[in-house]
């Protein structure tokens, strides 16, 4: 395996985690995982902050699963990384909606690697691998 390709495994895992619901509701692993100075341009338009997304985050009720396909990583520097993926939410009836084109800038820690910029992008339906 590439040093590239051990990157993407990695940021790959990562990112997923910041979707499932018990790690949504813990705390403590929000706060390894997102950076102290993480900002976010939401799917909504919306910008948030490190403190935005530690008090919503929490209250996230949803349980649709997340369809995530396409990923990539691009290094910057020895610190950073460029995580592109697509995905969508998985319905209760098997479809997929909201698409979103998601960016994330993440950043090699003392405490490990931490998101430190997430982008969310609404684009049109994609066909699923």
């Amino acid at each position: 395996m590439t040093e590239t390709n051990s990157l993407l495994a990695i940021l790959r895992e990562l990112e997923l985690q910041i979707f499932k619901p018990e790690i949504r509701h813990d705390r403590a692993r929000l706060d390894a995982l997102i950076h102290p100075d993480f900002f976010e341009f939401g799917s909504s338009g919306r910008s948030y902050s490190r403190s935005d997304i530690l008090e919503l985050l929490p209250l996230d009720k949803s349980d649709s699963k997340v369809w995530a396909q396409d990923w990539s990583v691009r290094p910057l520097g020895k610190a950073f990384a460029l995580l592109t993926y697509k995905s969508a939410y998985e319905r209760s009836d098997g479809t997929l909606g909201r698409h979103t084109l998601r960016s994330s800038v993440w950043a090699l820690t003392a405490q490990g690697w931490q998101i430190y910029f997430h982008q969310g992008t609404p684009t049109e339906g994609f066909k699923t691998l």
